[in-house]
């Protein structure tokens, strides 16, 4: 967990509260939800599976944050 907000933190340009708060909800929904590649490597049966489904759903987390502060700049 603690591996996959970190990726999703590398695509914040800003510490703000509203930001950190959204790019946290982004990571948990992805890390429940589990689309696409996520869900694949959360069916591994080791270790790696389970590394890898936190780090793709903290990309997604970040590349929905970056879609959503270039939509609405003033906000984060």
């Amino acid at each position: 967990e603690v591996l996959g907000m970190s990726v999703a933190w590398l695509f914040t340009s800003t510490n703000s509260l509203p930001a950190l708060l959204l790019i946290f909800l982004l990571f948990r929904f992805f890390d429940i939800v589990k689309i696409g590649p996520v869900k694949y490597f959360d069916q591994m049966e080791n270790g790696l599976g389970i590394i890898f489904d936190d780090i793709f759903a903290g990309l997604f987390a970040g590349l929905c944050y970056i879609g959503i502060s270039t939509l609405a700049p003033k906000y984060f």
